[in-house]
């Protein structure tokens, strides 16, 4: 059975990155049942994808598809052992994903995607990109994660996608497959690249039109993006990236957002906001206030990855590090309190939580006298 590496592992190695996540095989001329009888376990019975119980890599049959229905679920699906390698790769996205290497290095490019890497551009492969209207988010994605290494989106691409938006298409789009797609993005060296591409094309307000307040107003939206851009530059968590860019649109309520944002990403927002003011005073609190606004943020726990959340977040957005260079110098002075030598000197219960709130306010008062 002939089997092909293709897609994104094909892509990244012409790009010289040996190191790519997307390892997929295409086996052509085979059936289900002798996919089976070789030991690899089906992934699902309508569907020709199987996994390599050794390597766990995912190998799937050549297949061709037909959009018969709106939606996700609305295409046909033929995988018999007749299709054709070409007729594999010509219903992927974009040129760039569409080649394939056998066992001999030998690379197949039916459609131009290695004149496409050289030249850096991002093109689809047919017409029947725009049967599948997650291709949108895609090419904005893609656009994100190439953008170093100077891609641009070809004029008949935008020309198709700019259709697409305007047929409503991307109403077809389910909330999970739209966050799918963002989170990778998010993860991007530049996520920027990402949300201006689907404003640019009116497909950010077709997907979550919660944004269209915020997308009318120019100046505030370039602003955002500055500092999503800037917040992956300091940051490679995505909820504090997320949460910086968030936190810049007060129009937004994230909480009632209609699409399905993970809820530690909610709640990292919503406290973030809510607390937003009160680290704007922070260079001006007293011993007391700041050691009830550390309380407030977890900073004291064990765990300290909200706390670090938080404090990394407003940093990003206040475009300067005098308030967390303070909350975490004080952080540092509240953590030499010796919990143990308290309640060896027998407090006990709510009163060695007083003792010890008071301890950390001394120890931050000595911190604030010595500048």
């Amino acid at each position: 059975m002939p089997c092909y590496r293709v897609g994104g592992w094909v892509r990244d190695r012409l790009l010289g990155r040996t190191q790519s996540a997307d390892c997929d095989w295409v086996v052509v001329g085979a059936t289900a049942e002798q996919m089976i009888n070789q030991g690899f376990r089906h992934v699902e019975a309508s569907f020709p994808v199987f996994i390599d119980p050794k390597s766990g890599e995912e190998f799937s049959l050549a297949r061709c598809e037909r959009k018969v229905a709106p939606g996700y679920h609305g295409f046909i699906c033929c995988f018999t052992p007749d299709v054709t390698l070409e007729q594999d790769l010509s219903r992927r996205d974009l040129t760039i994903n569409a080649m394939a290497m056998d066992d001999h290095g030998q690379i197949i490019d039916p459609f131009g995607g290695g004149r496409d890497i050289e030249q850096r551009w991002l093109r689809h492969v047919s017409p029947a990109f725009s049967e599948d209207p997650l291709r949108v988010l895609r090419l904005a994605r893609f656009q994100a994660q190439l953008h170093d290494l100077g891609f641009r989106i070809a004029p008949e691409t935008v020309r198709m996608v700019r259709t697409m938006v305007g047929a409503g298409d991307l109403a077809f789009l389910a909330g999970e497959r739209i966050w799918r797609e963002t989170e990778k993005a998010l993860a991007s060296a530049h996520p920027e690249c990402y949300f201006s591409a689907l404003r640019q094309w009116g497909a950010l307000a077709a997907v979550v039109p919660e944004l269209i307040p915020m997308l009318s107003d120019e100046q505030q939206w370039l602003g955002s993006l500055r500092l999503l851009e800037q917040a992956a530059m300091r940051s490679d968590d995505l909820m504090v990236r997320f949460a910086a860019w968030a936190l810049t649109m007060t129009q937004v309520d994230w909480q009632r957002l209609s699409l399905p944002i993970p809820k530690r990403y909610r709640q990292l927002v919503r406290v973030a906001q809510q607390l937003w003011d009160d680290y704007d005073h922070v260079m001006t609190m007293t011993a007391e206030q700041l050691v009830r606004f550390l309380t407030s943020i977890a900073a004291w726990h064990g765990d300290s990855t909200r706390c670090n959340q938080l404090l990394l977040t407003w940093a990003i957005v206040a475009t300067s590090d005098c308030c967390d260079d303070r909350l975490r110098a004080c952080i540092r002075a509240g953590q030499q309190v010796d919990k143990a030598l308290l309640h060896a000197a027998g407090y006990q219960g709510r009163a060695l939580g007083m003792a010890i709130e008071q301890s950390r306010i001394s120890q931050i008062e000595q911190l604030l006298q010595r500048g």
